[in-house]
């Protein structure tokens, strides 16, 4: 028998495939980064960044003063996002509020 015999019947055995596919399946599961701690608001601050984005892409024709105040807008929440990669982080009240004011703002 050769070794291309040998291989094939190795592919071909469905418990080797079987043991294979869900090794690798522990292995996506284990590594998910949704097992890692993030900070509670970390979603919303990408929804909210997402909606920004959008809304510069299809939103109305604006004048030069609201897309400076996009850019802004971004800037701010992306500063957050990077101080919120600590899980302790406290977000400022006032902040908040504006990321609700945001929300309406960029809504569509």
């Amino acid at each position: 028998m050769s070794t291309k015999d040998d291989f094939d019947k190795l592919i071909n055995n469905s418990q080797w495939v079987e043991a294979v596919d869900s090794l690798i399946d522990g292995i996506k599961v284990n590594c998910k980064p949704n097992n890692m701690r993030e900070h509670k608001f970390m979603s919303q601050l990408r929804q909210l960044l997402n909606r920004i984005e959008i809304w510069n892409e299809v939103g109305p024709a604006c004048t030069e003063s609201e897309h400076e105040m996009y850019k802004d807008d971004r800037r701010t929440v992306n500063k957050i996002m990077e101080a919120c990669s600590d899980v302790n982080y406290v977000i400022p009240k006032f902040q908040l509020k504006e990321f609700n004011r945001m929300w309406k703002r960029y809504a569509m």
